[in-house]
């Protein structure tokens, strides 16, 4: 009777001056040929509406003063530019949640689903649960009907085609279906969802059991977690752990929750926060075995700070519960992380004892993972000891082994050490070559600490090098780690070769003075074993007075006398050899010249034998030495430090040469 009625209108209007205006849906459209007929000649003009545009909706949403302009925001960007479900949106600020679903659009979608078939309408409601967008194969599992294909939801605009997925037309469609559903149905279909998604995706599966409010969640969210941790997504890892902390009712879930999130956020170059969280798990721990790895957790996060003491006191408070239980794996990981302590400290015997302690628990547990981290333990056992290639050989057995194994974060954390073992054997294109990949393998995983080392190893080959510009914005940016990562000990070390950048640039002495006094202050706070020998060498290296130079010596003298790590003997005697060559005193040249030959005597290296022999070539030619003896040692050095591209330290052997 209303189309009856609207026809005879549409005819009155082709006669006289009348518009009539009318709207109708696009499904189930009545304005077919029958009725067009009906209507006689009128012209029509048919517009079809599209969705406002966010200027056009931000306008309407103007209209409503009392809400605020953010309010409006989020209500134009929900309702998808429907200015019905707008306006509803916008009235909900008064009086109502605006989280949830305006009564008046659910009850237009309702009716709308009303119309559907029984079977088509349990579709649309085990949809809701599964998001805006879902899989036709899961739902199809959560129906039980493995030929339901979605049709008539799709010809009633309520959902549509994505691919070879399924989408809902309107997010609010989702939202009024999803809200209508009993509880305990919705928490059936949620466990059901869940089941579909083990074994499939770990998130999803953990997602759906917490909003079944399902007692499996936490232990679910904590798997997912772990699948994101070892893939190195920390960052997803721990917003999963926090939604399973959110859930956790048993203890051993929020214990095992905190670890995890310890973990991952010591990776994520936050060492400071995770002593916090490994401080609430140790509150959680229920027995003395989590309580011992809680505590080893919180002396690995110290150990990044330098929290040397307070490292030392947790792991021996864990190493009593290890010794007492009888627990070899992680009496391992006691032994390495105090070994890992010992080294920056120059305690170089305790270093390697630690360390083969740790690779003996690790063999008995059988954990690959924990021999792959004591191996590495071993090659800085031997690096403080200055045994560069043995420890060169521990390093890359232990990167195999991570290789093997498919321990990827291991691998990444010590490749950079290889580079650095390579350096001293003269091999510079290979050393730079391992640093520039260390840092990549670091950057594409996240490991902040990786890569700053791996920028102190390429900045200091490429110094080495002759090739101080390039070095300058990898020390730069491991400058900025060490400061977001608190590792003020890695400070000084960066500060070396920012100073030394500038003085083969011909800066002013001052400048790179003073970065050494703050490099030396810094690395007295931190142990002065670690890297003070090398800092004091460096500073008689850019000081332009003579006292000032011959006393930073004497200082660096006393340093080595007391013990320090093997990197610092090997620096602090080649830069000695530099200032006495500077300075003319040919004697000194060649005392520290025999005194770097007779450090390496266990294991000499390329790059010692190198620095000494120039330095003892240097002085002799100094002295007044012409013939042909020290002719054939210069061009065999120039020679040398041209296969192995150690251009900085030709330059002097050239002169000489040239002075023949």
């Amino acid at each position: 009777r209303t189309l009856g009625h609207l026809a005879r209108l549409a005819r009155l209007a082709g006669e006289h001056p009348i518009i009539l205006l009318m709207s109708s849906r696009i499904d189930g459209d009545p304005l077919d040929s029958d009725w067009r007929y009906s209507a006689g000649a009128t012209p029509f003009t048919t517009i079809d509406l599209m969705p406002l545009r966010p200027e056009e909706a931000m306008q309407m949403a103007g209209e409503f003063l009392e809400v605020s302009k953010s309010f409006a925001q989020e209500c134009v960007a929900r309702a998808e530019g429907n200015p019905l479900f707008l306006d509803q949106l916008l009235r909900s600020a008064f009086g109502q949640d605006p989280a949830e679903v305006p009564g008046s659009v659910q009850s237009i979608v309702l009716a709308r689903v009303d119309l559907l078939g029984a079977e088509d309408k349990r579709a649309l409601q085990a949809a809701s649960v599964l998001g805006q967008l879902f899989s036709l194969d899961v739902l199809r599992h959560l129906l039980d009907v493995p030929d339901y294909d979605c049709a008539a939801l799709v010809k009633n605009h309520l959902v549509r085609a994505a691919g070879e997925d399924f989408l809902f037309a309107h997010a609010l469609i989702w939202e009024s279906v999803y809200a209508s559903l009993l509880h305990s149905h919705r928490s059936e279909l949620h466990v059901a969802a869940a089941d579909w998604f083990a074994g499939r995706d770990p998130r999803l599966h953990a997602e759906h059991l917490g909003r079944a409010g399902d007692g499996r969640a936490a232990a679910a969210y904590l798997e997912a977690a772990r699948g994101q941790s070892r893939l190195f997504h920390f960052e997803s890892a721990l917003e999963l752990v926090e939604s399973g902390l959110a859930l956790a009712e048993e203890a051993r879930d929020r214990y095992a929750l905190l670890m995890l999130k310890g973990e991952g956020t010591r990776e994520m170059g936050q060492a400071a926060e995770s002593t916090e969280i490994y401080r609430a798990a140790l509150d959680a721990a229920a027995v003395g075995a989590a309580r011992c790895r809680a505590l080893i957790g919180l002396a690995a996060g110290m150990r990044v700070t330098d929290d040397f003491d307070a490292a030392f006191e947790a792991l021996d408070a864990a190493q009593a519960i290890a010794e007492a239980e009888a627990l070899d794996l992680e009496r391992s990981q006691v032994h390495y992380y105090r070994g890992n302590l010992f080294f920056p400290l120059g305690e170089i015997d305790g270093c390697l004892k630690e360390h083969e302690q740790a690779l003996d628990y690790a063999e008995r547990a059988e954990s690959s993972e924990d021999a792959a981290r004591a191996l590495s333990g071993l090659g800085d056992a031997y690096y403080s000891r200055g045994r560069m290639i043995t420890s060169l050989g521990y390093f890359r057995r232990c990167i195999d082994l991570c290789r093997r194994e498919g321990f990827g974060r291991i691998a990444v954390g010590n490749q950079y050490m290889v580079a650095w073992g390579r350096f001293y054997l003269n091999e510079t294109a290979g050393a730079l070559e391992d640093a520039l990949e260390a840092i990549e393998s670091a950057q594409r995983i996240g490991h902040q600490r990786a890569e700053m080392v791996a920028r102190l190893t390429a900045g200091r080959v490429l110094v080495e090098c002759g090739d101080a510009a390039a070095a300058e914005a990898h020390i730069a940016r491991g400058l900025e780690l060490a400061e977001s990562l608190g590792a003020s000990r890695f400070k000084p070390f960066l500060l070396i070769y920012v100073a030394r950048g500038r003085f083969a640039r011909g800066a002013a002495a001052d400048e790179s003075v003073a970065l050494m006094r703050e490099a030396l202050d810094l690395s007295r706070q931190t142990g002065a074993g670690f890297l003070a020998p090398w800092v004091v060498s460096t500073l008689a290296l850019v000081s332009e007075p003579r006292e000032e130079a011959l006393a930073a010596l004497r200082e660096g003298e006393e340093l080595l006398a007391a013990g320090c790590v093997g990197h610092n003997y090997y620096a602090f005697y080649r830069n000695a050899i530099e200032v006495a060559l500077r300075l003319e005193d040919w004697r000194e040249a060649e005392r520290y010249a025999d005194a770097l030959t007779a450090y390496a005597a266990d294991e000499p290296l390329p790059w010692s034998e190198f620095t000494a022999a120039r330095g003892r070539a240097l002085a002799a030619h100094g002295k007044g030495e012409r013939g042909e003896t020290i002719q054939v040692e210069l061009q065999r050095l120039c020679q040398e430090a041209e296969h192995a591209g150690l251009h900085a330290p030709m330059a002097a052997l050239t002169k000489a040469l040239a002075a023949v």
